[in-house]
């Protein structure tokens, strides 16, 4: 594989990318007795305070690791038919650290008799940028656009941050994922926010860490250096407490977000109930 060259779902893993293959790397930071296998996914068994605590620990790697956030639409996205339904399922897998962000998914896990900790991606984002990452750290933003970088340096002058905004359609621009794995490289940051949505974030991710040339800590974001900055709004806390934050942010973006939460996120509940099934009969569970 060429020094920059990224992997990408249609091609074979490069015998010395361990990282993807089989996430040997992740066994340092997170024993497989803290994960909780739930709707197919093994979740890191940790709180904030231990989460945050990993995440300055991987930063100062000399390889590449990055952390995951499912949510229901992540989760209905890997059990979907989608084209890249595969290669996110991958990405889930090579993931480093897996936290639950959603206290749906938290909410259907306690109706399965199971605690599963909860540490949202945007307040995990933000303890971060406010305890963790000091002046002089290296921060490499994929995504976002001038204003958020200008806000970003406004909040945080003395962190260097660096900014690569890639084109729409990354998931399906090859050379797009080139140009995301040579900018993250050539930073050598600390951190890396993906924030170029679900799954080019996760995909992405792994094709860095397939590539074996970065190094630090990369967080597939979303939306939430855009909530940190005040670029938007988001709910108040105690929307998040009654698990009502979905119904506020479609609210806000109703043309944006309203196939995400009115279409695709009920079909959580039918996953659930297989999951639920599969548990009740002794079969595998999904």
């Amino acid at each position: 594989m060429p020094p920059f060259a990224c992997a990408t779902e249609a091609a074979p893993l490069p015998s010395s990318a361990t990282n993807c293959a089989n996430n040997s790397s992740a066994d340092h930071y997170i024993s497989s007795e803290r994960r909780i296998s739930f709707l197919g996914i093994e979740f890191d068994n940790v709180d904030m305070m231990d989460a945050v605590r990993r995440c300055e620990d991987l930063s100062h790697s000399n390889d590449f690791h990055y952390i995951m956030t499912p949510n229901v639409d992540h989760v209905v996205t890997m059990h979907s038919e989608q084209v890249h339904a595969k290669s996110f399922r991958q990405a889930e897998k090579a993931a480093t650290i897996r936290l639950c962000d959603s206290r749906i998914i938290a909410l259907l896990a306690r109706f399965s008799g199971i605690r599963l900790p909860t540490v949202p991606g945007s307040d995990l984002t933000a303890e971060l940028l406010r305890k963790v990452i000091r002046p002089g750290h290296r921060v490499a933003i994929v995504g976002g656009d001038e204003a958020l970088l200008r806000r970003l340096r406004e909040q945080r002058p003395y962190v260097i941050f660096l900014q690569h905004v890639p084109p729409m359609g990354v998931l399906q621009d090859k050379t797009a994922q080139d140009a995301i794995c040579r900018f993250v490289e050539s930073a050598d940051a600390d951190f890396v926010f993906l924030a170029i949505g679900a799954p080019q974030s996760e995909v992405v991710a792994r094709a860095i860490t397939c590539a074996g040339q970065a190094r630090g800590l990369g967080l597939c974001v979303g939306a939430s250096l855009a909530f940190f900055t005040g670029q938007l709004r988001r709910a108040p806390r105690a929307l998040q407490v009654m698990h009502l934050e979905w119904l506020f942010r479609l609210l806000s973006e109703p043309r944006r977000l309203w196939h995400r939460y009115v279409v695709k996120g009920p079909r959580i509940f039918r996953i659930w109930w297989q999951y639920q099934n599969a548990a009740r009969h002794g079969r595998p569970a999904i």
